[in-house]
């Protein structure tokens, strides 16, 4: 009798796994189709990707099918909110373009509504969810290049797009089930060789992230447990991998090996700091430029006197860096400061009504680190790390607001905030099919 109710179709047996494994499918298939459409993008003066579409509608069906509005949303429309008031106030103090305030809120706003929406997509299977998104954003970035390049892709494709796609789809492939016992062994290796080939093709920051992966799971490996101290000596080892890595690279280049394009890049960008002012030198004209203006900022233009760039030029010559033709006209006799850097580019922006926007995305970075870790996940660590490198020095730009926001969607949704606190157990071992976190 047992046997006849496990074999029938409809049994609460036999249905009910093929039920989920068809689920679990039609998951796969839909993560990787969103992954793939994150890299094809619609210009509507300003370009925004087909999967941006497709997850603010996703929430909103979320919204609708469950009659209230998620919890993490209250508190970014409250850093919203302040921020829009940061931008009036430096209106008023400066004076520019009203519709500017609206599309600028407006941007960040949507920004924010994507990592929400993706972190109730991962929350069920974070693990599951994550690999086949990050294999669609792959293949949709070298899909991208040749369907929709950005200016940057075009002038250096390995740099800006096709050197992170294969980097994620070699992680994909040394991790998966069926061949990781038998390359546990090279697989760091592999994936050290492959950093060697980014600091070859010029990708620095690419070359340090892959690393920094490693040794971070690699450590979690050889640990039974993580504890806060554990994670406060992560971020030691994250500071002295930056630091070899800046080491390494300038030895390297400065010697020629890395070619004579990179010999020249380092010439230029070195000087009595080091290179790191030198290859950032976006970084140093915020900060100058939030300290003149520390508490409205400049407006959502960013658009300082003349003045202020003269003085960063001299800043930069008098200690020794090189200011080349592209850098001075892209940098100094421009009307508005390149917004190179997410959380500098608010402060510039709002001053200190950008505070509480800035903190309540550090927050969810920091917990989506402690996740790939804890878990010794190395795509999901990759994952994180690259997008905590836009999150200080990059744009938030067509190319980095989904690199963005599923780094932060990851730690949304391990650690969902619930109406009495954070929602902890197993969230932090990735989900899984039957938890149910308010996200």
């Amino acid at each position: 009798m047992t046997n006849q109710r496990q074999s029938m179709p409809g049994s609460k047996f036999g249905y009910p796994l093929r039920a989920v494994t068809s689920h679990k499918r039609t998951g796969t298939l839909i993560a990787t189709g969103l992954g793939l459409l994150t890299s094809i993008f619609i210009d509507f003066g300003a370009r925004v990707s087909i999967a941006e579409f497709l997850l603010l509608g996703y929430l909103l069906l979320q919204i609708i099918n469950r009659k209230r509005i998620p919890a993490t949303v209250v508190p970014y429309f409250f850093c919203l909110t302040l921020l829009l008031l940061g931008f009036i106030a430096a209106n008023a103090a400066y004076g520019f373009g009203g519709d500017s305030i609206l599309r600028t809120t407006g941007g960040y706003g949507i920004f924010i509504l994507s990592i929400v929406a993706l972190a109730h997509f991962l929350k069920d299977d974070i693990p599951g969810r994550l690999a086949p998104i990050m294999l669609g954003s792959a293949l949709g970035e070298i899909l991208g290049f040749y369907v929709s390049p950005t200016p940057e892709i075009l002038i250096d494709p390995w740099k800006f797009g096709l050197g992170n796609a294969l980097t994620v789809i070699v992680i994909l492939a040394l991790t998966h089930r069926s061949i990781i016992s038998s390359s546990q062994f090279v697989m760091p290796l592999i994936l050290i060789s492959l950093a060697s080939l980014h600091f070859i093709m010029g990708s620095r920051s690419l070359a340090g992230i892959l690393m920094l992966s490693v040794l971070l799971v690699l450590i979690r490996r050889s640990k039974s447990r993580f504890t806060n101290y554990q994670m406060i000596g992560c971020f030691a080892l994250i500071s002295a991998t930056v630091f070899g890595v800046v080491k390494i690279y300038s030895y390297y280049a400065q010697t020629g090996l890395l070619g004579e394009d990179s010999a020249t890049k380092y010439s230029d960008q070195n000087g009595e700091f080091g290179v790191l002012p030198g290859a950032r030198k976006e970084i140093i004209l915020l900060a100058a430029a939030w300290i003149r203006s520390p508490i409205f900022g400049w407006g959502p233009t960013a658009a300082v006197d003349s003045r202020h760039m003269g003085e960063v030029y001299n800043w930069y010559v008098l200690h020794g860096y090189t200011i080349n033709l592209s850098d001075f006209n892209r940098l100094f006799v421009v009307d508005s400061l390149p917004l190179h850097s997410i959380f500098l580019g608010l402060l510039v922006q709002a001053g200190l009504f950008a505070i509480p926007l800035i903190i309540s995305l550090l927050h969810p970075w920091v917990r989506a680190l402690s996740y790939g870790i804890s878990s010794k996940n190395l795509l999901a660590t990759f994952v994180i790390l690259s997008g905590g490198v836009h999150l200080f020095v990059s744009p938030l730009g067509d190319t980095t607001r989904f690199p963005v926001a599923i780094s932060l969607a990851v730690g949304l949704a391990a650690f969902p905030c619930a109406k009495r606190g954070i929602a902890r157990g197993k969230q932090l071992a990735g989900s899984g099919p039957h938890s149910h976190g308010a996200v």
